[in-house]
């Protein structure tokens, strides 16, 4: 199931950092274009595609603008943008901000980058460093449970969000951490040898689930 774009992406993405770019290999050999999730998937998306072009934009908060007006119009966003020879094009989902009001999930892992940070559990600010070993240990739980199967892989939602100062964040900081989530997941899939479902999304606030209801007695 290894497909040749995994491959490419684990030899030659380089490590992530928020003061240092990623380092990446200049010599490319036959892949040009780098699809997300990968290229049929791309091409069987049924909503009318609105390819935004990242180089033409310098903040995150104009970038953010046009993406709203095209999920508001039922628009897929694909962020297009060509690193060290690559050519990349990533679908993300954005909602609409007439529309939402926040966003919970369950019963899929959940990944928040907040302003260049990873949190943890909604509010604990850690290192993105740590997101590879996050994914790992929850893969690692699914794997020893008795249970298991494949086919029932919890999908990963990873979202991207920069609530401050939005008018100064550079989309910049954007590309960098779509690449290193991207290497990232292409390392894990590589390594654990399964398909694994994961999608990502740009400027949603998430808030926390309800906590459980007390166990009632009889």
């Amino acid at each position: 199931m290894k497909h040749l774009y995994f491959l490419i992406m684990v030899f030659f993405l380089g490590l992530y950092s928020c003061e240092n770019p990623p380092e990446i290999a200049e010599e490319f050999q036959d892949v040009e274009t780098f699809y997300f999730p990968n290229k049929e998937r791309f091409n069987a998306i049924d909503l009318e595609n609105s390819n935004i072009n990242l180089d033409d934009y310098k903040t995150y908060e104009e970038l953010v603008t046009v993406m709203d007006k095209n999920s508001c119009d039922d628009k897929t966003n694909v962020l297009s943008f060509k690193h060290n020879n690559i050519h990349f094009k990533i679908a993300v989902f954005k909602d609409c901000s007439k529309s939402r009001g926040g966003a919970c999930y369950r019963r899929v892992d959940f990944f928040d980058f907040q302003n260049d940070s990873l949190l943890k559990n909604y509010n604990t600010k850690i290192s993105p460093k740590f997101f590879n070993e996050e994914v790992q240990v929850s893969l690692d739980e699914q794997l020893r449970s008795p249970y298991f199967n494949k086919e029932k892989l919890r999908r990963i939602l990873i979202s991207v969000h920069y609530a401050h100062e939005r008018r100064n964040t550079s989309v910049e900081n954007l590309k960098n951490t779509l690449l290193f989530i991207t290497k990232t997941m292409t390392e894990i899939q590589e390594k654990y040898d399964l398909e694994i479902s994961y999608y990502l999304e740009i400027d949603t606030t998430h808030i926390p689930p309800p906590p459980p209801p007390p166990f009632s007695k009889n």
